[in-house]
């Protein structure tokens, strides 16, 4: 998650808002969240102008 929002030039909280809100899908592997890139990128797709 904090190579996330380094990428998106935003905190770590910013990310996880997006996450609880249903915006940025994760993959949970035990108490580690995953974002795949593909899952990155449609999320930018979406909220890019």
């Amino acid at each position: 998650m904090v190579e996330v929002a380094t990428r998106l030039a935003v905190s770590t909280k910013t990310v996880r808002r997006s996450i609880t809100q249903g915006d940025l899908r994760v993959h949970r592997l035990g108490r580690q969240i995953r974002i795949s890139e593909e899952d990155l990128q449609a999320f930018l797709a979406r909220h890019r102008g």
